[in-house]
């Protein structure tokens, strides 16, 4: 696209002013519009570096804004360049075409955010886990055994307590109330992977309760991921795994959390991890902990 729309420059003006502008019209347009508002104008001139995780892919909003965008900038020098050349194209003929492909562009990209992402929908299996449907990507299938297992005890320890605990744990991104989220790659460590599964087992708060926490200044909103690694953390002191809870906003506080948990009687303890289980999907009332 460059070459040619330098190629147009150069075919109008003399190569002491072209030359200048040709390399500064990629300067411009690379610099520019992904550090503008709104933030959606990166799209068109630039493909998104920062994507994607397991449940996500590229938007093909976005790459259809770039490629629309990049195809009507190409055809546009190239009828400047044909029609300084008298290859029998006028620029009425083209400027429609041209005109139509930029607002197509436009249209496409328009709304979408800094990092253009669609939920993922096809491939993710779903299997039977001791009473837990645990549905993976089939990249991370080898790992169904490891997390099957660890939920099985998991189920076994929650019909003894009463515990509460997601009956779907998902790796989509779309998942529904009461289901835990969880991303079980492959190549992290065995007490990163239990750390990720036993913090499933609290239902992820929705995006729009979170927002109207963080608007109402009720609740910080980063508690909510702290209180996961609480239970994750309790989960794992129930089960004697090692889990890796250095995701929490503050790792001192949660060990303070579960200190004071395990002191206490084991009917508090399964009352307190309920009451969590039940309130974080809507961003509810906490326990005192």
């Amino acid at each position: 696209m460059y070459a040619l729309l330098g190629f147009a420059v150069g075919t109008w003006l003399r190569l002491m002013v072209a030359a200048p502008i040709a390399l500064l019209i990629p300067y411009l347009v690379m610099a520019f519009p992904p550090a503008m508002e709104p933030v959606w104008l990166r799209h068109l001139v630039v493909v998104s570096s920062n994507c994607c995780t397991t449940a996500e892919t590229l938007s093909l909003r976005a790459v259809g804004g770039f490629l629309v965008l990049t195809c009507t900038v190409a055809f546009g020098a190239f009828l400047v360049s044909a029609h300084r050349y008298g290859g029998g194209l006028r620029l009425v003929h083209g400027v429609p075409a041209v005109g139509v492909g930029v607002a197509l562009a436009l249209v496409l990209a328009a709304g979408l955010a800094a990092v253009a992402t669609d939920a993922r929908r096809q491939g993710l299996r779903c299997q039977d886990a001791s009473g837990t449907q645990l549905c993976l990507w089939p990249e991370h299938e080898q790992v169904r055994s490891e997390a099957a297992a660890i939920l099985a005890r998991v189920g076994a320890d929650a019909r003894r307590t009463g515990a509460r605990y997601p009956r779907r744990v998902t790796e989509s991104g779309r998942a529904r109330p009461m289901e835990g989220v969880v991303s079980l790659e492959p190549g992290a460590t065995a007490s990163e992977r239990t750390g990720e599964l036993l913090g499933a087992l609290t239902p992820r708060p929705s995006e729009e309760c979170l927002q109207r926490v963080r608007l109402t200044k009720r609740v910080d909103r980063e508690l909510y991921w702290s209180v996961t690694v609480v239970v994750a953390g309790w989960w794992a002191h129930r089960l004697g795994v090692p889990i890796d809870s250095t995701a929490a906003t503050d790792p001192g506080q949660v060990r303070q959390w579960l200190r004071g948990l395990e002191a206490r009687p084991m009917h508090q303890q399964v009352s307190a991890m309920n009451q969590i289980v039940t309130a974080v999907p809507g961003c509810g009332r906490l326990p005192a902990m």
